[in-house]
């Protein structure tokens, strides 16, 4: 067994010895192939020591482990650790097929049964073939390729050595800790180095290269904590930077990097350098104290000096003072290139300077070394000049109209920068007709506003009633403004009065604008009422319409429109007209109140009614249902001719207004002419060497006259259709002696006044004057007669009127009576309708006369017209209950009739009352206050009346009694009454006495 074991130990130490020397042979290849690669990076890139020395301890490191791991592995594989016989057996076993597995028996035989005789037997016979096998024989876990890698390998890396030169490489990393500098292309040389320099002042860097120059380098430095970097190109071998306006020390280096992967250097630079910053004076904290102009009252300011553009006050003092950064020497101010010393003390810097004109300085200093201050600050110092006030003007207009008030409105705002010193309005007066006839002055405003007040603003009314102004006459109105330095004017305003033929051909023009809108608004309404008959007609006949009358019936409704607008502008007119003649009295109280009825009356005019028919007629038009279209075109065609009406009325009315607006312009013409004519005398008396002015005044009494004549010719043909009466007696004053006289003494006067006989001018002036005043007399005698005949027209017809409804409301009262107790078979039945027929025949003539009397009277108010249209409704229908036999409706509608008869007798007396007080007539007034009371009475009788129904027959009865005792009082006050009233009214209301005793008598 001895012999087995000793052949099977022999085996495992060999294979160990192989197992050893394999392993061996890789740990040679890996020192070669880690040394080549790192020794060729070594040559290329010159790895510093930290890296070499990584490298290297990795490398022995590496080492120390594999050749412990592979010594531990041969201790193990030697000795029966690793390998035991078992194994062995089994590998032996593997190579010879006569042995196989038997060599493993026998080992295991021999460990549980060594001393057996059979183990004995087997020991023997595995010894005998172990002896006939040759060691050299068996085979080992080990091949020849490892030798021949390793030699191959070491081989190669001789030749890289060899030829890439890696010996110092290799040296090198063996020297790890030992720094090796690499071959450079070139050095960067600092031509400074080291040096000092003043803060302020720009450093100038300059570098250069020794050996193969490059294109640009780094520059670094550090200045004020922050680091820089410029990159320089190169400049005949030169790299050279500026450093502006240096503060603290600066520490700076160049560099340069490759930019090659495969380079044995990274960079190449210098070491760092210094430059030491000597500080400069530095000026802080200026403060600049301005005194501003005492004028100006502005207390002293400072103003701080990081402002380098410093505007002032022109004339203000300025003290300044700053302190510098260390102590000085000296100091002084560069003003305009004009030095000043200034004040030091230390490092304290003050001076004082004045100015009104726009200058720079500059401030210098010097330290105790001699060092200045570098770039001080150039301030600009501008004077704000005084400017003159401001004068914004709100009103007057730059030419306006001074009226009859004589005020002049104004509103203005003045503006001064530092304070006014003083604000008055000059005038200038301008007297017509006269060369240099002027007077001048002063409206003082100094108690309107605070002394030195900078913003202003004065609204006052100035009334130049006592300048004693005429007619022509213009006034010239200038502000002035004033500060301490300057004086500001506004423009000129001039306020005339205009001359009595101007501002009534003011008036003129507005009413000849009306015409021509009333003009238009007559072809409009004849175009639409054209337009409706012809759609209504074709309607009628069951035709459609075609597109062309569609569109006119919408043109109709359109032109109606415009036909409330056309109103409008006739209403803004009229309004004007109004303004005009109250600001300047051109009209009579009665004259205006008839303005007031025109614009009431326009107004009156756009009724809903009319409006709703036009939205009726539209919705139609869009539903295009013929009976709808039919009857809102017949509507609408029912409003526009009452509108056409009312216009037709408006044309009458203003015609008349017109006439009478004639004779008050003759008036005030007249007026005038006479108030010129003794001005004239007066200055004959005061002024009679101004020859040139008299006659000026002369000659423009002549063209008054004239025009005065024009418009005399003017009111007789306005006139001549409405009062021929009238005009007739404007014809025949402007025929008479009396006008022709005063014509030839105003023309005498004149002459006279060329010919410097001044006492022969002053008698015809004065003759003149009788004639004129002569004139006036017969014009408001005229005057009187033609308001005095109109309202008496009016009134006849007015009374007229009520005696005529006063006989129909007896009738109507008798036709009750008559119908009291009838029944539906009554034969009397046809007779009372027949005579309700004919009160109703009498309704329409009076309507047809109180039409007539709405045109030419503004008292004839609508709501008469409304009452009357009652009378006429309940009429009608009493007729038709009574014609179907509706008794008992048909007495309902009748007292209906009646009251309404009574109601409109009432209106109809309360206008003429109206109209009557609206006139000075010498007795009327009185007439007129009894009326009043009388009207009211028999309202209430009226009232009584209609509520008769509403009682029963025994307190019908009484009621009744206590009407008629009321009518009988009233009637006894009428008669009174007339015995007083003279004159022809007094027919009229004997007739409407009658009338009541035959209402008692009922």
């Amino acid at each position: 067994m001895k012999k087995i074991l000793t052949f099977i130990s022999k085996y495992r130490k060999k294979q160990a010895n192989l197992d050893l020397l394999k392993n061996s042979l890789l740990i040679l290849i890996f020192i070669v192939l880690y040394i080549i690669p790192l020794s060729i990076i070594e040559n290329i890139f010159y790895l510093n020591t930290a890296k070499r020395s990584f490298y290297f301890i990795l490398f022995i490191t590496f080492n120390l482990i594999f050749f412990s791991y592979i010594i531990l592995k041969w201790i193990l594989s030697y000795f029966p650790l690793l390998n035991n016989n078992l194994i062995i057996a089994k590998k032996i076993g593997s190579q010879f097929k006569q042995i196989k597995d038997r060599l493993i028996n026998i080992i295991q035989l021999n460990q549980t049964n060594p001393d057996s005789s059979l183990t004995q037997l087997a020991i023997k016979k595995i010894n005998k073939e172990l002896s006939n096998i040759k060691f050299l024989e068996l085979k080992f876990n080990f091949s020849k390729k490892y030798i021949y890698y390793s030699i191959s390998i070491i081989i190669m890396s001789m030749l890289f050595f060899i030829t890439l030169n890696l010996q110092n490489a290799v040296y090198r990393i063996i020297n790890y800790n030992k720094h090796f500098n690499p071959p450079l292309p070139y050095e960067i040389i600092c031509d400074k180095e080291n040096f000092h320099a003043l803060s302020g002042d720009t450093v100038n860097i300059k570098f250069s290269v020794k050996g193969t120059a490059p294109d640009s380098i780094n520059i670094y430095w550090f200045h004020m904590d922050k680091l820089h970097q410029e990159k320089i190109s190169n400049k005949s071998n030169q790299y050279i930077h500026n450093i502006n306006n240096v503060k603290t020390d600066i520490k700076y280096w160049a560099n340069t990097k490759t930019n090659n992967w495969f380079s044995s250097w990274d960079s190449i630079g210098t070491k760092p350098y210094n430059i030491k910053i000597k500080k400069r004076p530095i000026i802080e904290n200026i403060k600049f104290i301005i005194s501003p102009p005492e004028y100006t009252e502005i207390d002293p300011y400072s103003i701080n000096g990081t402002n380098n553009q410093i505007q002032i006050i022109a004339n203000s003092k300025i003290n300044f003072e700053g302190k510098a950064n260390k102590k000085l020497n000296n100091s002084w101010l560069l003003l305009n290139e004009k030095r000043i010393n200034l004040d030091i003390k230390d490092n304290i810097i003050s001076g004082e300077i004045a100015l009104d004109s726009t200058s720079l300085f500059t401030i210098y200093c010097l330290d105790e070394n001699m060092v200045p201050n570098l770039n001080p600050t150039q301030y600009t110092l501008v004077p704000q000049h005084d400017k003159a006030p401001t004068i914004i003007t709100y009103s007057p207009n730059q030419e306006f109209e001074i009226d009859e008030s004589y005020n002049i409105n104004t509103n203005f705002n003045i503006i001064d920068d530092y304070g006014l010193h003083d604000i008055f309005i000059e005038y200038e007066l301008i007297v017509s007709n006269e060369n240099n006839n002027t007077l001048k002055g002063a409206w003082d405003l100094k108690q309107n506003f605070l002394k030195n007040q900078k913003n202003i603003n004065i609204n006052k009314t100035f009334n130049i009633m006592n300048f004693n102004l005429s007619m022509g006459d213009e006034i010239h109105l200038t502000i002035i403004a004033k500060d301490y330095k300057q004086t500001s004017k506004s423009n000129k305003f001039i306020g005339r009065f205009p001359t009595l033929e101007e501002l009534f051909e003011t008036i003129e023009n507005y009413e000849e604008s009306n015409e021509e809108w009333i003009d238009n608004m007559e072809e409009s309404i004849d175009e639409i009422l054209e337009n409706t008959e012809e759609a209504y007609m074709k309607l009628l006949k069951n035709q459609d319409l075609s597109i062309e009358e569609e569109k006119n019936i919408a043109e109709s409704i359109q032109k109606t429109n415009e036909l409330f607008e056309e109103i409008e502008k006739i209403q803004e007119n009229i309004e004007k007209i109004q303004e005009q003649a109250e600001k300047n009295k051109l009209f009579d109280q009665e004259l205006m109140n008839k303005f007031d009825h025109f614009q009431e009356l326009l107004q009156n005019m756009m009724t809903p009614e009319l409006m709703e028919a036009m939205e009726k007629l539209q919705e139609a038009m869009q539903e295009m249902d013929s009976n709808k279209l039919m009857q809102a075109l017949e509507n609408f065609e029912f409003n526009v001719q009452e509108f056409e009406s009312q216009l037709d009325k408006f044309i009458d009315m203003f015609e008349m207004a017109q006439a009478e607006q004639k004779i008050n312009e003759l008036k005030k013409t007249i007026e005038h002419i006479i108030e010129k004519q003794n001005s004239l005398i007066e200055k004959m008396q005061s002024d009679s060497t101004k020859t040139s002015m008299l006659s000026s005044r002369a000659e423009k009494q002549k063209e008054r006259f004239k025009e005065f004549e024009n418009i005399l010719e003017e009111a007789k043909k306005s006139t001549e259709s409405m009062a021929p009466n009238i005009s007739k007696k404007l014809d025949d004053l402007a025929k008479n002696n009396t006008t022709k006289k005063a014509k030839d003494n105003l023309d005498q006067a004149k002459e006279e006044i060329k010919n410097e006989d001044i006492s022969s001018a002053k008698n015809k002036s004065k003759n003149a004057k009788e004639q004129l005043e002569e004139i006036s007399e017969k014009i408001n005698e005229i005057s009187k007669e033609f308001s005095k005949q109109t309202k008496q027209e009016i009134t006849d017809q007015f009374l007229q009127i009520i005696e005529n409804l006063i006989s129909i409301s007896n009738q109507q009262e008798e036709i009750i009576k008559d119908t009291k107790d009838i029944h539906r078979n009554n034969s009397k039945l046809k007779t009372i309708n027949s005579n309700q027929n004919l009160v109703n025949r009498q309704l329409s003539q009076i309507m047809n006369k109180i039409l007539e009397l709405s045109n030419k009277t503004f008292f004839m108010k609508p709501n008469i017209n409304r009452a009357f249209g009652k009378i006429q409704s309940s009429m009608n229908k009493a007729i038709s209950h009574f014609e179907q036999k509706k008794i008992s409706q048909g007495k309902k509608e009748q007292s209906n009739t009646y009251h309404n008869i009574n109601l409109t007798i009432y209106l109809l007396l309360d206008a003429l009352e109206e109209m009557q007080n609206s006139e000075n007539a010498s007795g009327f007034e009185q007439f007129l206050e009894a009326m009043e009371g009388m009207s009211k009475q028999q309202q209430g009788i009226n009232d009584g009346t209609m509520q008769l129904n509403q009682f029963g027959l025994a307190q019908q009865r009484s009621l009744m009694e206590q009407l008629q005792s009321q009518q009988e009082k009233l009637q006894k006050q009428l008669e009174d009454l007339l015995e007083e009233l003279p004159g022809p009214n007094q027919g009229n209301a004997e007739k409407i006495n009658n009338d009541m005793e035959e209402v008692i008598q009922d």
